[in-house]
């Protein structure tokens, strides 16, 4: 069935009106509200000190490049941890983030 607003095809007559319900609108600011901090396109939950974070969410984090982090991989102190079978690189937001202010802190040491 075709809506009558041309917002689009619906599956059947009910699909439409709950679309838009006062019930859906509920639905989703209750969804957002529980979710502000959350961005998936990012690097994830933002408060969350314990989240593991990839390879590229670093570098998005630290907005630099790829060879940057796999240059910093080199330094014993970047804690890191191998998941899957295949050991795959993530950190530990919270530690990534603070290795990053010492290096900012203490740049001279690392030219």
């Amino acid at each position: 069935m075709y809506n009558d607003n041309f917002e689009g095809f619906y599956n059947n007559d009910f699909e439409g009106l709950y679309n838009n319900s006062p019930e859906k609108e509920k639905k989703v600011s209750k969804i957002e509200k529980n979710t502000d901090n959350y961005n998936n396109d990012d690097v994830g939950f933002k408060n969350s000190e314990m989240e593991l974070i990839s390879i590229p969410q670093a570098t998005r984090i630290i907005g630099g490049k790829r060879e940057t982090i796999e240059e910093w991989l080199k330094d014993p102190e970047l804690g890191r941890i191998y998941v899957g079978s295949s050991c795959q690189v993530r950190f530990i937001r919270y530690e990534f983030v603070k290795y990053v202010k010492n290096r900012a802190k203490n740049w001279y040491k690392f030219q």
